[in-house]
């Protein structure tokens, strides 16, 4: 069963350059093939160029057509319709990845750590009900806003609360 967060308006209009990728409802195997090539907005998705993924390995007929499709979506209904129609139910959505809040998956995040002191990322996907490639962000962000530090490496690795 997957876990959907409640998605709300930050109060900023988003633009669709800045829309993150792991908010889009891909499948897993299209999710991996954009984190492996480390793209986190529409941004970076337009700089490699669609047809170059189409080259990657592990980028089939289907997974390509999969991305443009969502691609094409968003930019017809610009961030905010296309987040409420995925939020509504959207097409496919038992095969798709959640949509959530970013803002709430923090609060949530910087309340366990202040409950431990410290997080790793399968702690914060047990939590989240998200997979690797959405909570890598997430995790990120905590260390550029100066809530966390990075402990450690590969498994070992854990994000620590900074004293503030």
């Amino acid at each position: 069963m997957k876990r959907y967060i409640r998605l709300s308006p930050s109060g900023e209009t988003e633009s669709m350059e800045t829309f993150e990728l792991f908010r889009l409802a891909l499948s897993t195997r299209a999710r991996n093939l954009l984190g492996r090539l480390n793209l986190r907005t529409v941004a970076d998705l337009r700089g490699i160029g669609l047809q170059n993924i189409r080259d990657m390995k592990g980028c089939g007929r289907k997974t390509y057509h999969e991305i443009t499709e969502e691609i094409d979506k968003l930019q017809t209904m610009g961030p905010e319709r296309y987040v409420a129609h995925a939020r509504a139910g959207g097409d496919d959505r038992e095969r798709r990845g959640p949509i959530f809040d970013t803002g709430a998956a923090l609060h949530l995040l910087v309340g366990e750590l202040a409950r431990s002191g410290y997080i790793n990322s399968s702690q914060a996907q047990r939590m989240l009900g998200l997979d690797s490639f959405a909570v890598r962000p997430l995790l990120r962000l905590l260390v550029e806003k100066g809530l966390a530090t990075k402990e450690g490496r590969r498994r070992g690795m854990r994000y620590v609360r900074t004293m503030r």
